[in-house]
């Protein structure tokens, strides 16, 4: 991979602060999704950044937004989780609401299983629930009490796996069936973990000054990078060579070399604090969210793509 000194495209759209971006895919096409404080979360272009939809429905700021995987254009769905007290699941491609999970208190997290048919959130009553889709509706089947950040799926050879990201570190948790969730393993990491995600294939995330990378199956630790700055989001590239940070300290998105850490590019555009990094399936872009209400999107591979000509 090669880091190019480019302007990014800046995507307007928000007018608050950017909480999370995250990619997804319809029909081999990329597709951008953004969550806000100003409780609008948008779907653009995965390649050019140009707005497509916004979903309307949510009262509170939105926390987390994320794509089902694959899927056809009628079957991909979206999550949104906010402050309202709700994680409402979207038609990705034309922002119909289908449900509206009412919580207890405020929604952090969410994220859907490989297939689509569960759905696991985070609320801050200190509970991680799990919903499977049956009968056209998400119904809850498990209750974890802990306090998390961050959920995720990752597919074991004969079953999901819950990750939930705590501030004592990650767990790993079987919730098979109707049986009570199990918990198959545990990492402790050095300092509160911020958000981690599912990149390069990877389990990856901030425990304040350092970016942790976990096999997202075994839990082996595969690399600790201690950095001069305390890292608010993390993403490694889909081939692995590089990684790039977000600073709650200052403006700047950083690419550091996977296998060592060395600073190899600073990115320069945003005019605050950057919370969420990503990269696209293929590698090709990143995008990034800031506290000045953008979404900017900088171009990874050599010669002319999307809007970059």
């Amino acid at each position: 991979m090669t880091t190019l000194k480019a302007l990014p495209l800046t995507c307007s759209g928000h007018s608050r602060p950017v909480t999370h971006v995250s990619f997804g895919e319809i029909e081999n096409r990329p597709f951008l999704i953004s969550a806000c404080k100003d409780a609008l979360p948008i779907l653009r272009n995965g390649a050019t950044g140009d707005w497509i939809g916004t979903y309307l429905g949510h009262k509170g700021s939105t926390w987390c937004s994320r794509m089902s995987q694959g899927g056809d254009r009628d079957s991909t769905l979206v999550c949104t989780a906010s402050a309202d007290f709700t994680c409402k699941i979207w038609r990705a491609a034309t922002g119909e609401e289908l449900h509206s999970i009412e919580h207890p208190h405020i929604v952090r997290s969410c994220c859907f299983s490989q297939s689509g048919k569960l759905l696991a959130t985070s609320c801050q009553d200190g509970h991680v629930r799990v919903y499977q889709l049956k009968d056209d509706k998400y119904q809850q089947t498990h209750c974890i009490k802990t306090m998390s950040k961050t959920v995720l799926w990752v597919q074991d050879a004969s079953e999901p796996l819950l990750i939930v990201c705590t501030s004592k570190g990650i767990e790993w948790w079987s919730v098979k069936d109707t049986s009570e969730p199990m918990l198959k393993g545990q990492v402790s990491l050095g300092d509160t973990p911020g958000p981690f995600e599912i990149s390069g294939g990877l389990l990856v995330g901030p425990a304040g000054n350092q970016v942790y990378v976990l096999d997202s199956l075994t839990r082996e630790v595969l690399k600790c990078h201690k950095l001069d700055y305390n890292v608010s989001a993390v993403a490694v590239s889909p081939d692995r060579d590089v990684f790039q940070t977000g600073n709650s300290g200052d403006t700047w998105v950083r690419v550091h070399r996977y296998e060592t850490g060395e600073l190899v590019d600073t990115w320069k555009g945003h005019h605050g604090p950057v919370h969420t990094v990503a990269y696209s399936p293929n590698g090709d872009i990143s995008a990034t969210g800031s506290e000045d209400g953008t979404v900017r999107l900088w171009k990874i591979r050599d010669g002319p793509f999307g809007l970059w000509r």
